[in-house]
């Protein structure tokens, strides 16, 4: 698999639009049977609160009646499985997850959300099986496999990696993050690291390491793809802690799973 596989552009080739609304893989885009996609910087384009917003998500997905699954991310690596009986203790269309950084479904009306502004999305389905899994992938939860722990799950769920398919969304690229020489050590330290880090100026292509993991758990590296947008390098269109570390605010990539007819 090569590092240059991507849905994207490289950022100095991104869309013109920096007041693009909403980024999704062209792969999955106008599929029947699912829906995904993230948000940028500029959704909603009017002040919402974080309510409205996952309001706003499921009427512009055309899943009104869906209930958001929302995880309250730690950077650690708990996979949550979340079935029929779990929606039932929905309140106000929110199922919340404590200490959760990876979800699992294979409930249709159910909308899995990541929040990111520099960690990697990550968002999978076997389309065949009808399983969908989301992950939050920070430096911390990469280091801990979380994106080998959700692949690993999936299949215990019932998931084909053969037919698995899988979108890291936009975070931060290798152009920008460079880290401390104690997190460095950390991912000398697991056994991927290798085509992923440049040593000398200690940065970390985060999103290739996840990749990685993923196509060592059995999902083919054709049916990975990863975005080239640098959440650090297009701050214009995306939200990044590092380029704006007081801003509290967030991007939301989520996916889901359509009620058959």
């Amino acid at each position: 698999m090569s590092e240059h596989d991507t849905d994207t552009p490289l950022p100095r080739e991104a869309p013109t639009d920096t007041r693009a609304l909403w980024i999704s893989d062209p792969r999955w885009e106008g599929d029947p049977d699912f829906a995904h996609g993230m948000t940028t910087r500029h959704f909603p384009p009017s002040a919402m609160t974080f309510e409205e917003r996952i309001s706003a998500i499921r009427v512009g997905l055309g899943m009104t009646d869906a209930v958001s699954v929302l995880m309250d991310q730690v950077h650690g690596a708990r996979v949550a499985w979340v079935g029929e009986r779990s929606r039932q203790r929905a309140e106000n269309q929110v199922i919340r997850l404590p200490d959760t950084d990876a979800v699992i479904t294979n409930q249709p009306g159910l909308l899995l959300h990541v929040s990111t502004a520099d960690c990697v999305p990550i968002l999978a389905i076997d389309r065949t099986r009808r399983i969908i899994g989301a992950a939050h992938a920070g430096w911390r939860g990469t280091v801990s496999k979380i994106a080998a722990k959700l692949m690993r799950e999936m299949n215990r769920r019932g998931a084909d990696l053969e037919r698995t398919e899988v979108w890291l969304g936009p975070s931060i690229g290798f152009c920008c993050y460079e880290v401390g020489e104690d997190v460095l050590k950390r991912f000398k330290a697991i056994n991927n690291w290798w085509p992923a880090i440049h040593l000398t100026k200690r940065r970390i292509d985060l999103a290739l390491v996840n990749r990685l993991q993923i196509a060592r758990s059995g999902v083919p590296p054709d049916s990975i793809t990863s975005s080239r947008l640098c959440t650090h390098c297009r701050s214009d269109l995306l939200f990044s802690h590092r380029a704006e570390p007081t801003n509290p605010s967030r991007m939301l990539a989520v996916i889901g799973l359509r009620p058959q007819s």
